[in-house]
């Protein structure tokens, strides 16, 4: 996949690949990200722990990526 003797092409969303299959796994990758990051502004995460609410998008984020080493981590809907 990853050949010195290929050109590059930019494909779809500006993706810069050398092949059909490297641009697909990238964008798949890309999409993948962005809706991470767009999902947590609907959601809060309760800390059992700390007794506490956490509803900063960042915070959120950071407690998100925390929670398999912390327990009692709970992601709620603002909905």
């Amino acid at each position: 996949m990853w050949n010195r003797n290929k050109l590059w092409f930019r494909y779809v969303n500006n993706v810069l690949a050398a092949d059909q299959e490297a641009a697909v796994l990238l964008t798949n990758y890309l999409q993948s990200i962005n809706r991470g990051r767009r999902y947590v502004f609907a959601f809060d995460v309760i800390d059992l722990q700390k007794y506490k609410v956490i509803s900063r998008p960042e915070k959120v984020r950071q407690s998100l990526a925390n929670r398999g080493s912390t327990p009692f981590i709970f992601l709620i809907c603002k909905n």
